[in-house]
């Protein structure tokens, strides 16, 4: 496992992103894993995530923010050239969180990011990404971990293919929520989390990767459910139709939780 001294700069990142979608060739699917030890939970960074998604600020992190915390990890491990598919483009299709323990401000976490499985998909490859957060220089159990589903289009590798949802099927009851995204929320988001992927940030972009306008960040959608259902120890949820911006969409709650835009399913989440 490759160790960092600090978490990746995503502004030096996009460019080996860039570079790694322009390269061909065989990639042997079996990229290293990453460690950076003494990561701090800033204050800072947390109000700003907190205002983007609607939270109520805690010295406490919701448990959707480890995912924002590691995410230039992740990335750092998609850009390498082993990884399977190019990440510009690849669609987020599940993530799942669990947590014995939530970070907070001030506290310092050693992080790990891996690859930890690839498997075909009717549309591609999938792969699922763990990370995993121990108190600085604990080495027992993680007090959290995180599995995201990523998929690359194109052709499937041999295998059975999967679905890669986490949650399934579920009742719901009528709306108990309605929410308003914008553009200029999205943006607030890429500021706050550091996802600035052109499909969630410019016409232009989305464009480029067939959608008609901007989209929401999934995991925006998922801060913003895991919110309202106080979702403190496991939070589980399938991404569907993205959400094109501008956008009004209903929450349904039952034994799931469901994003909806009329009869479109944009997200199921469990949480507890």
């Amino acid at each position: 496992m490759r160790e960092l001294d600090r978490l990746p700069d995503m502004n030096a990142l996009y460019p080996r992103l860039v570079a790694s979608a322009a390269r061909r060739g065989p990639r042997s699917g079996d990229p290293e894993g990453v460690r950076v030890r003494d990561v701090t939970v800033d204050s800072a960074q947390l109000a700003r995530y907190a205002r983007a998604t609607g939270m109520t600020l805690r010295d406490e992190a919701p448990i959707t923010f480890p995912f924002v915390l590691a995410f230039p990890l992740v990335m750092d491990v998609m850009a390498t050239p082993e990884f399977p598919f190019a990440p510009l483009g690849a669609v987020h299709i599940a993530n799942s969180i669990r947590q014995s323990a939530p970070l907070r401000v001030g506290e310092t976490y050693d992080i790990e990011v891996t690859l930890e499985r690839t498997r075909p998909h009717k549309r591609g490859t999938l792969v699922d990404m763990r990370t995993l957060f121990f108190p600085s220089g604990e080495r027992s159990e993680p007090i959290g971990e995180q599995t995201s589903v990523f998929l690359g289009k194109g052709k499937p590798p041999a295998g059975e293919p999967e679905g890669g949802r986490v949650v399934g099927e579920g009742e719901t009851s009528a709306s108990v929520a309605e929410w308003r995204f914008t553009r200029a929320d999205v943006r607030d988001y890429a500021e706050a989390s550091g996802d600035r992927n052109p499909i969630h940030v410019s016409l232009v972009g989305a464009k480029a990767f067939g959608f008609p306008a901007p989209i929401a960040h999934g995991m925006l959608l998922a801060a913003r459910m895991a919110a309202w259902a106080d979702a403190r120890r496991e939070f589980d949820i399938d991404f569907y139709k993205p959400v094109v911006l501008p956008a009004r969409v209903t929450l349904h709650a039952g034994d799931v939780l469901e994003l909806r835009r009329g009869e479109k399913l944009h997200a199921r989440a469990r949480a507890v």
